[in-house]
């Protein structure tokens, strides 16, 4: 974090985000945001305040609303520009298609209804069939033509149409395995109606 400044009865006041090395506790850490609000507003502006309140107390303050990031920074440094990052565009981001792709099998798979097994059956759930090389391929594929939609300047709205006009059937998800010793074991007897 950089350091940052308020205005204070008419003054500028510099604040560090790293308590300094002689305090006490805390020597040389980063401070947490509470206690920057609470430098900045008083004790009483903190109380029974949550992270989203605090974090929007912050949003008002002129230093923050002027900071780059510090992609934005080295960007600039390169002559480049961010137009915007990938924090919020999963689409861009082809490894979050993988993890739906394991996401799917793990909801399909995951039939026990115990916690037992957990991570095994996650760690399973990445060498699922339906996670192929040429399904990996696709989903850069994608990616590079979403980004591709983006430096044409095209909004989310025309990209997503321009894919739907050429989307075509995937193939059928993946089943739940059905042979005689996947079955669930039950606890009563079948027959016992008759």
């Amino acid at each position: 974090m950089r350091d940052g400044w308020y205005m204070k009865r008419g003054r500028r006041v510099e604040q560090r985000m790293v308590f300094p090395n002689d305090h006490p506790v805390y020597a040389g850490q980063p401070k947490g945001l509470r206690q920057v609000v609470m430098e900045r507003f008083g004790g009483e502006a903190v109380k029974g305040k949550r992270q989203e309140d605090l974090v929007r107390m912050l949003e008002g303050c002129e230093d923050f609303q002027a900071q780059t990031t510090l992609l934005e920074e080295q960007a600039l440094q390169r002559g480049d520009r961010v137009i915007f990052g990938v924090k919020f565009h999963p689409e861009l981001a082809p490894i979050e298609a993988a993890y739906r792709s394991i996401a799917k099998s793990l909801r399909i798979s995951n039939t026990t209804g115990s916690s037992a097994g957990f991570k095994e059956r996650v760690e399973a759930a990445n060498d699922t069939a339906d996670l192929t090389l040429t399904r990996i391929r696709k989903y850069f594929r994608s990616s590079r033509e979403y980004l591709r939609h983006y430096v044409e300047g095209k909004s989310m709205a025309e990209i997503e149409s321009l894919r739907k006009e050429r989307r075509k059937h995937r193939g059928a998800s993946p089943s739940v395995p059905q042979g005689p010793d996947d079955r669930p074991k039950s606890s009563y007897k079948r027959d016992r109606l008759k």
